[in-house]
């Protein structure tokens, strides 16, 4: 089932499922959660994937830990790993110049949605899709009837109202309305040959019908450069767009592409990185949730998020220089608790569902005890304004007491 493949997947499973059909594959499927639960009730909302789950999140007292045993756990834990393929990189193919070209052709087509001229791209645009020299690009669109001139009426719905009425003025019209009206009324009062001196020098392009039928084609990866900032890169991206012939939509392919970093950086014990691309995996997993009518399993957003903020509280950049013997510290300001994104307030109501087993199991140990962390996540959701000052000093504390034992 696509649900036991997702667990293994995102909890890292030693022994993946066989891959689904392509059917169950394309979207979140119904079962594993929710659809847009600020719409429905939680009682028709969860259903196996979320009862499986809430019988997980108690941790039991014979877990807990005192203290000093935990700061002993953590240092024999970094004393053993910090050098442990921590800084194993994700190298991932080069793309393409096909794939470029293609991902360069949508995200230009994309801005000729409505009228504009051709000189107004930035340098750092096109350096982002790999355009060296935008006008033979432009030429090339232009020849091969991806963008053509635009017509007059075109041209002027690419003018403000104020501009409408001085035009309308000039050619002695009726120049009130709205601005829909106004370039009908213009249009409606001279010839074409007219309008068209008057509108000579606006050399304005537009997207063609061919060039609307590839961007309809190339939607996704449109998409992809404005979530330039989510880790995922075009090569990654195109690699995990298709399952059995079958086009996944632009979410589930960011998330099966994040999840093969999230199994990378887990297997090469690079918490530090698997932490980043959990909150990769949550934002894109909100956005989805938040914008679309999609199957999201807020389950497994929130065990991700859950994880990001779990693996802050280990403070491995600083544990791993100390266990080297790189630096000694003399100042903790710096030691803070994460700040909790405010749309996870968004899910107060299924927070008897985040599975906690998932989120401790073979990471490293926090600073904070596992009741603690449960703790500041429980306040979180209870409190109109979580203060944050009392749970930094705790994890100053921890970590003050930790730099004693070197």
């Amino acid at each position: 089932m696509l649900f036991d493949k997702l667990l293994n997947i995102l909890h890292l499973e030693p022994e993946p499922e066989p891959e689904p059909e392509p059917e169950d594959i394309i979207n979140h499927p119904e079962h594993i959660s929710i659809v847009r639960p600020k719409k429905t009730s939680i009682s028709d909302s969860f259903s196996y994937s979320t009862k499986r789950n809430k019988a997980q999140t108690t941790i039991p007292a014979t877990e807990s830990e005192n203290t000093q045993d935990l700061l002993h756990s953590i240092k024999k834990y970094w004393d053993v790993n910090c050098c442990n393929n921590q800084f194993a990189n994700y190298d991932y193919r080069s793309a393409t110049m096909d794939e470029l070209r293609d991902y360069a052709k949508a995200d230009i087509l994309s801005c000729f949605v409505k009228p504009r001229n051709n000189d107004s791209f930035s340098d750092f645009r096109l350096s982002q899709i790999g355009v060296t020299n935008w006008y033979v690009f432009f030429d090339e669109l232009f020849t091969d009837g991806y963008i053509r001139h635009t017509d007059s009426k075109e041209t002027l719905s690419s003018y403000t109202v104020k501009d409408l009425k001085i035009v309308a003025d000039s050619i002695g019209i009726k120049k009130t309305g709205k601005k829909a009206e106004l370039i009908q009324r213009v249009c409606e009062s001279i010839s074409i040959t007219e309008l068209e001196e008057i509108l000579e020098n606006n050399y304005l392009f537009i997207i063609s019908e061919k060039g609307k039928h590839y961007l309809s084609t190339q939607d996704d990866l449109v998409m992809l450069r404005s979530h330039i900032t989510s880790g995922v890169s075009l090569p990654e991206f195109i690699d995990n767009r298709f399952v059995k012939g079958i086009k996944r939509n632009f979410y589930n392919t960011m998330f099966r592409a994040l999840c093969d970093q999230k199994k990378f950086y887990y297997s090469n014990k690079n918490f530090s990185m698997m932490s980043i691309v959990c909150l990769h995996i949550y934002d894109i997993m909100f956005e989805e949730w938040q914008q679309t009518s999609h199957n999201v399993p807020i389950d497994i957003l929130l065990e991700n998020y859950m994880t990001y903020l779990y693996l802050c509280t280990c403070l491995i950049n600083e544990t791993t220089i100390l266990s080297q013997g790189l630096i000694s510290y003399t100042c903790i300001e710096h030691i803070l608790m994460p700040r909790i994104n405010a749309s996870l307030a968004n899910f107060l109501e299924f927070k008897e569902f985040i599975n906690y087993r998932a989120v401790f199991v073979n990471k490293p140990p926090s600073f904070l005890k596992k009741e603690e962390f449960i703790s500041f996540i429980e306040e979180f959701f209870n409190t109109s304004m979580l203060d944050y000052s009392k749970w930094d000093k705790l994890l100053q504390d921890h970590f003050t007491k930790y730099l004693k034992l070197f």
